[in-house]
């Protein structure tokens, strides 16, 4: 299980690289001069819940609907193995959790969910930088052999935030990725390099 207290992501992204041995649990990260991932705390649940804004945004997120209230939203949490909130210059700007439990998947897969991104700052890369920092942590710690993203076939940003990643498409490809209305993505680059990190596989502008 991941530890609900949340990790600190390794930093071989932007301009502060950190050794593995460097990476601590619990605690915030800062990564280059305004960017910090940190564990999800309660006073981010008003402005998360005020991200979601549109009837139809809910269903493209999880298998709710409605308005997103915080009594959802702790209920995501509580049931996550950690959540995650994106910082940037002090202000929470995106959100996210990780879960073994939330698909029949066999042992060791780990799946990225709920991504949700502040209006103004989508399409600015800062859901994919979350993701990556999330799926490397995951990664090189070697809690799990790999970590997956579902997709609602409607949700066209979720998608092209999977085309940029460059995670593999897998649906149809595992039985645990047969016969459903997602598309299934796979994050399996346990020590991917600096390089790699910046301009290949798991790309950060």
């Amino acid at each position: 299980m991941l530890e609900k207290s949340g990790v600190i992501f390794a930093s071989e992204v932007a301009n502060s690289a950190q050794s593995e041995g460097d990476r601590l649990k619990g605690k915030s990260l800062s990564i280059g001069s305004a960017l910090s991932v940190r564990p999800y705390a309660e006073d981010d649940a008003e402005a998360i819940c005020a991200w979601v804004n549109a009837n139809n945004e809910l269903p493209l997120i999880s298998g709710d609907t409605g308005a997103l209230r915080p009594k959802l939203l702790d209920r995501w949490v509580e049931e996550a193995d950690g959540s995650y909130v994106l910082v940037l210059a002090g202000m929470p700007v995106a959100f996210a959790t990780a879960s073994e439990g939330e698909w029949r998947f066999p042992k060791g897969l780990i799946e990225l969910c709920h991504l949700i991104v502040a209006p103004e700052y989508r399409r600015l890369y800062h859901g994919s930088f979350l993701c990556q920092c999330i799926a490397k942590s995951i990664l090189l710690d070697g809690r799990a052999r790999g970590v997956a993203g579902r997709v609602v076939l409607e949700n066209d940003p979720a998608l092209s935030l999977m085309k940029y990643l460059r995670w593999k498409e897998v649906t149809d490809k595992y039985a645990w990725a047969e016969n459903t209305s997602f598309r299934w993505f796979l994050a399996r680059d346990p020590k991917p390099s600096a390089e790699t990190i910046q301009g290949s596989a798991l790309r950060t502008p």
